[in-house]
């Protein structure tokens, strides 16, 4: 396959991996049929909000296996998995809802929730995993595609429901399950990772220059057990597609690289398996694979930084994102999931936008700091490991809402709740996330000291070493 046809491949994969994450964002539509099903299925605020947690602790619960999976089998198994959750999970819902009160028990409610959450994130790690792998140099912009789909997965099913069908809970969630099956595993036939030239590999543009010597750089293992992160062999998953050896570049993502060609002077024997990485004339092997381990003096887009399962719990880096992203996703999780009620408790459809668009934001830029941070062969996992986070501080603030709602409720005869307080049914649980989000303002703060005074001391750190060596 030529350079050209490999970099429009990648971008078809982009174009899969974006229809795939538009289906996969549906937990946040929750609170649109939420209200609607819990008022047909005579449940109270805080029996709707334990289905809507379960149905955030499947997309965020699961992020730890379902990585595994993806780093291991590659994104395609992952995401017909998660195509087949998805269906099964919003048909059950579909089905309990026409049934009506008492027809379907409440822990079978949960479960089919779960399935839907789950199914989202399996399918969402192979489709992020694919756009970050096939575009290293450009993995914030790769990413960005689905990330932002996954984001409008909500407000695009809600549309659609809208017009087609408005007011009908029941096709609505009919429309969910067969949508979001379809979706994915059409688009999963083309959701390929395409793999770069094992001829040439490009380094980016600000090592130009700094590399004058090439080795081999042989598999070693690291300290969580998995492959050394310097070694190069195909990730899981990945096409096999020859290249055209005519040109230096495979794609148009190599255009501003530095072609360097690799070779074994050390070894005639290697074999395919053995890893060819271009490595600094200053740092051997052992060193390289020392610095990759640790996550200490590797650049964050070096090939070498593979730090991922229990090797995060030590690191500081880790805690600051894991917290921060609790809080504000606690946040943002207790608005999305309770729109419906604040509205009705209100009497008006006229909800404030700036919790979501924080939620999409802080979405849209965490998987790409995780790779940065920690690597990006172990972002699958990695992800699953921040997503822990969610499970904890959602569960938390949405039963503090629901409990706060149902203190202000009464019951009507016929089974439904009604809070006729207003303002008050609700406001003590938006005085707990104000105080959450000054929490998450001190950590973003506390972690860009943090990060600005580690670099100065790396940098000091290569010059005292450059003066020594010269």
């Amino acid at each position: 396959m030529s350079g050209r046809s490999m970099n429009v491949a990648r971008k078809i994969s982009v174009v899969a991996a974006t229809i795939i994450s538009l289906a996969c964002g549906t937990n946040y539509v929750y609170s649109a049929w939420g209200p609607q099903f819990a008022t047909r299925l005579n449940l109270s605020s805080t029996q709707s909000n334990i289905v809507g947690v379960a149905g955030n602790l499947g997309m965020y619960a699961s992020g730890i296996p379902v990585g595994l999976l993806v780093d291991s089998k590659g994104p395609r198994p992952g995401v017909l998995m998660g195509s087949v959750m998805l269906g099964v999970g919003y048909f059950w819902l579909y089905r309990a809802y026409n049934d009506g009160a008492d027809a379907v028990a409440m822990s079978w409610l949960c479960f089919a929730a779960f399935l839907t959450g789950a199914g989202g994130c399996s399918a969402f790690s192979g489709s992020i995993k694919t756009s970050a792998l096939n575009f290293p140099y450009h993995r914030g912009t790769a990413t960005a595609f689905p990330l932002s789909a996954f984001g409008l997965s909500a407000f695009f099913f809600s549309s659609i429901s809208t017009f087609a069908f408005p007011d009908n809970t029941s096709s609505f969630l009919l429309l969910l399950a067969i949508g979001t099956f379809c979706m994915i595993f059409v688009s999963s036939f083309f959701l390929r990772v395409i793999p770069h030239s094992t001829a040439y590999y490009p380094t980016a543009p600000g090592e130009r220059g700094r590399i004058t010597s090439c080795n081999p750089l042989q598999h070693r293992k690291s300290r969580d057990g998995k492959r050394n992160p310097g070694s190069l062999s195909p990730e899981p998953g990945t096409q096999p597609v020859a290249s055209d050896q005519s040109s230096p570049y495979p794609d148009d993502d190599a255009k501003d690289a530095t072609p360097i060609q690799v070779h074994d002077t050390q070894n005639e024997d290697t074999n395919e398996s053995s890893s060819l990485i271009s490595k600094s004339s200053t740092s051997s092997p052992e060193n390289v694979d020392n610095d990759a381990g640790k996550g200490g003096n590797v650049a964050h887009d070096s090939p070498h930084l593979d730090i991922r399962g229990l090797a995060l719990l030590p690191r500081i880096e880790f805690w600051q994102l894991f917290v921060l992203l609790g809080l504000l996703t606690g946040i943002g999780l207790m608005t999305i999931n309770n729109i419906g009620n604040d509205a009705q408790a209100l009497w008006s459809h006229h909800d404030s936008n700036a919790t979501p668009v924080a939620y999409g934001f802080l979405f849209g830029v965490y998987p790409s700091l995780v790779a940065e941070t920690f690597g990006v062969h172990g972002l699958s996992q990695n992800w699953g490991w921040m997503t822990l986070a969610p499970v904890i501080s959602g569960n938390i603030f949405n039963l503090i809402y629901g409990s706060v709602y149902d203190d202000h409720s009464t019951i009507k005869p016929d089974g439904s709740r009604d809070c006729p307080d207003g303002l008050r049914c609700y406001d003590m649980a938006y005085w707990v996330t104000f105080g959450a989000s000054l929490a998450g303002v001190v950590i973003s703060l506390w972690s860009i000291r943090f990060h600005h005074v580690a670099n100065v001391k790396a940098r000091r750190k290569l010059l005292d070493d450059e003066n020594r060596g010269s």
